[in-house]
């Protein structure tokens, strides 16, 4: 017997669905319905987040690129958002990739940008996802701030000599010294705060994958000198309510370090949250996010009531 196309198959899918409970109904009655339901959408909320899951990396390679790699490419909305960057004081420093160490990933785009006047970075970026346009150019500018005395250059070092020392043991084959360094991504979880404002429209996906130390803020279609003009008022309230200090310019591999660390921590959260919840705010609460201010706000409050700050 020949199968059936598979378009035809996903047409068939709710008439297969409204048989099932009529036939339920009619044979055992309303409670047999509900219990077809409930199982239907435990199992539609487990298998959407198992498939997120995968198709999200588990572990991730930043590499150098060249725009010419990517025929895809907008090249004018790439070369009009890097002037109006430029215009702003920024610096392109390089252009990279982000690839699946483990997993899937669509391909990407990325340009670095750094700001020495204001000590902060931007990105511009774009995806192609394969059989479809590619998505529109976009602008991000972030801050990293941690607490003062937190020396995150001195903790990106240790992590470095660390795995010089792991090199070397290995080819000498001896053990590694005991203790071992503190890594640089374990130091930095509790004393590190990024703050991001981007002219993307939110995601669901984007909001699945938020954290409570990563403040993310949605301008859609605003021009990059808004955006910088918004990211250093909030940068400033961020800092003062929370006392922190901005991180200054990092090394590339820095850069790349800290990358790396957000997607594991973004891929661990939302392999923790409740699979329902997972599937109720990728339909219908994570695209209407514009706004997401983690532990930022409790945080504020307490410091005030504490008497910490004004």
């Amino acid at each position: 017997m020949q199968k059936l196309p598979p378009k035809l198959r996903l047409w068939l899918i709710p008439f297969w669905g409204v048989g099932t409970l009529v036939y339920c109904w009619y044979f055992f009655g309303w409670t047999a319905v509900i219990a077809a339901v409930a199982v239907v959408c435990v199992g539609v909320a487990v298998g959407i987040k198992a498939k997120l899951l995968r198709a999200y990396p588990v572990e991730v390679q930043l590499e150098r690129a060249q725009a010419s790699d990517f025929p895809a490419m907008d090249a004018a909305a790439w070369q009009n958002a890097t002037a109006a960057l430029e215009a702003l004081g920024f610096v392109a420093r390089l252009d990279y990739t982000v690839r699946a160490g483990a997993g899937q990933m669509v391909p990407n785009l990325w340009r670095l940008f750094w700001h020495e006047g204001h000590h902060c970075y931007a990105l511009c970026f774009q995806h192609f996802v394969p059989d479809r346009p590619a998505s529109t150019v976009a602008c991000l500018i972030a801050s990293n701030l941690t607490e003062p005395g937190h020396d995150l250059m001195a903790a990106f070092e240790v992590q470095q000599q660390a795995r010089q020392q792991s090199l070397h043991a290995a080819d000498a084959l001896a053990p590694l010294p005991s203790p071992q360094p503190v890594a640089f991504e374990e130091t930095a979880d509790a004393k590190l705060w990024s703050l991001m404002t981007t002219n993307a429209a939110p995601q669901g996906l984007s909001y699945l994958l938020r954290r409570s130390q990563a403040l993310l803020l949605h301008y859609p279609g605003a021009a990059p000198s808004d955006l910088l003009r918004e990211h250093l008022a909030w940068r400033e309230r961020v800092r003062q309510d929370l006392g922190l200090v901005v991180v200054g310019k990092l090394p590339i591999e820095a850069h790349f370090a800290l990358s790396q660390r957000g997607y594991r921590l973004a891929r661990r959260n939302l392999a923790r949250r409740n699979s329902f919840i997972v599937l109720w705010e990728l339909l219908f609460v994570g695209s209407r996010v514009t706004r997401w201010l983690g532990d930022y706000p409790n945080i504020a409050a307490q410091r005030r009531t504490s008497g910490e700050i004004p």
